[in-house]
Parts: C-alpha cells; sequence; structure tokens
C-alpha cells in the first residue's frame, strides 16, 4: 500500500516541534555521525518553519483584529517572501560555515558540514521571529507612517521582546554552540573567538539584514491602495481627493514608507 504524501507530510510536524524545543533546551553541535542526530532532519525543520511562518502570516489578522489594521497576507508577495526568508537563513550559515572551514580543516583535516546543519537550524528559529517583527513593521506603517515608531506600550514591549529574543538567539542557539563545538579542537580563547567573530562578521556583511532587502516583499500596488483606503477614506468619499491620483502618489513616494 502506497503511503499517503499529505499525511507524511503532516507526520513531520509533531517531529519537527520536538527538535525545535530540543534545540532551544541543548543547543549543542553533535560530535558524532550527523545520521544519527537530529541534523539529519535539518531539511524538514527548514521546511517546516516556512510552512509555520505562512500560517502566521495569514492567520495574525483573524487572532488579533483589534490590533491589526490591514491582513499582512493581502500585501506579501509570498514566493519571493518565501524566497528572502529562505535566503536570510541560508546565506548566513554559509557564511558561518566558510568562515570556520580553513581553520577547521586546518586542525582536523576535515571539513564539518555539521556547522553549517546546526546554523541553518538555528535560523530556522530566528526567520520566524524576523517575519514577526516584519508584520509589526507593515502595520505601523499604516498607523503611524514609519515601521519605527512604536502604536502603544503594549505593542512597544511586545515588539522589544521578540527583538531581544531574536539576539539572544543567535548566541545561545549559533554563538554558543559553535564556540563550544571548536572548544574540541583550540583552545577556549581561541574557540569563542573564531565562534563569535564569524557571528558578528555574518552579522556586519549579511544583506539580508538591510531593510532594503525585505522591501522587495511588499506588493506597493496593494499596499498603496489599502493605505489610501485607510488614511484617505472620509476626503475621497467626499471627493475632496482622487483616489487614483493619492494612490500614484503614494507608489511613488514608497521609499518614505518603507526606508
Amino acid at each position: 500500500m502506497k503511503k499517503d504524501p499529505t499525511r507524511q507530510i503532516f507526520n513531520l510536524v509533531p517531529a519537527s516541534l520536538k527538535r525545535f524545543k530540543k534545540l532551544l533546551i541543548c543547543p549543542d553541535i553533535p560530535t558524532y555521525d550527523i545520521e544519527k542526530t537530529d541534523l539529519y532532519f535539518v531539511y524538514h525543520d527548514f521546511i517546516f518553519a516556512l510552512s509555520l511562518i505562512s500560517i502566521i502570516i495569514k492567520g495574525i489578522k483573524g487572532l488579533l483584529p483589534n490590533y491589526f489594521i490591514v491582513n499582512p497576507a493581502s500585501l506579501i508577495n509570498y514566493p519571493v517572501f518565501i524566497l528572502l526568508l529562505s535566503l536570510n537563513a541560508l546565506i548566513p550559515s554559509i557564511l558561518i560555515f566558510s568562515l570556520l572551514l580553513i581553520p577547521l580543516y586546518y586542525k582536523t583535516k576535515r571539513v564539518h558540514v555539521c556547522i553549517f546543519y546546526h546554523s541553518l537550524r538555528a535560523y530556522s528559529l530566528e526567520i520566524i521571529l524576523v517575519s514577526i517583527l516584519f508584520v509589526i513593521a507593515i502595520n505601523r506603517i499604516f498607523i503611524n507612517n514609519t515601521p519605527f515608531k512604536a502604536i502603544n506600550n503594549i505593542e512597544l514591549i511586545f515588539s522589544v521582546i521578540i527583538s531581544a529574543f531574536t539576539l539572544f538567539f543567535l548566541y545561545w542557539l549559533i554563538g554558543y554552540p559553535v564556540s563550544k563545538y571548536l572548544t574540541n579542537f583550540f583552545s577556549k580563547k581561541i574557540a569563542y573567538s573564531l565562534g563569535i567573530g564569524s557571528i558578528l562578521f555574518c552579522l556586519y556583511i549579511n544583506p539580508t539584514l538591510s531593510f532594503k532587502y525585505f522591501n522587495n516583499i511588499i506588493d506597493y500596488k496593494e499596499f498603496c491602495i489599502q493605505y489610501v483606503d485607510y488614511k484617505f477614506q472620509k476626503e475621497v468619499t467626499g471627493n475632496i481627493y482622487n483616489k487614483d491620483c493619492l494612490i500614484g502618489k503614494c507608489f511613488e513616494l514608497k521609499e518614505k514608507f518603507l526606508p
């Protein structure tokens, strides 16, 4: 009997959740055969994280209808969104692996691909938090015309907490375990210098951290239509302003909203 592929996919969900929970509690990189560890399922977990992000984006308006002025899902180009989030996980993972490739190979005469797999799993969790911050930024734009001004104190506290977790996870899920793994081959001082240094270097040169990088996700036409409907509904209804002109002006000034 052939196995139902849909059922097989759904069976991956609880397994991925368990592995992510285990990663959060104990992020150590195994020193033995990858096939005998959770790293073997890194691509399953990566796909699960992307799927979870899609669910969050599409369902967040329904969960918090009084907070979100617009449904973020209606403004996002999903193929581009998933592609850029994937790059946001893949690029730094490849960079970290590449930066440590030479010193590790010089010391051990082998390639430690486990560093790439572990980094990709960690960044799979990171991009979930990044997507939440992105959604918050979109909502801020509609209300305050800028992604950098909080709507209220509760939202400010929430966004600060998410941002703090994002930075903390960089250390706890990547910086610390990579450095600890390196102590198997280098002195503690050198290991932590290499581990933390590689993370900081990735933060500095990673293009996906740029706000402009994520601007490609937005469907600007739909954004401007909904923005005008929200900001100038009374004026348009009263024939004070022409809606098409406002939408055109909004499109011209899109850099102002998404710097």
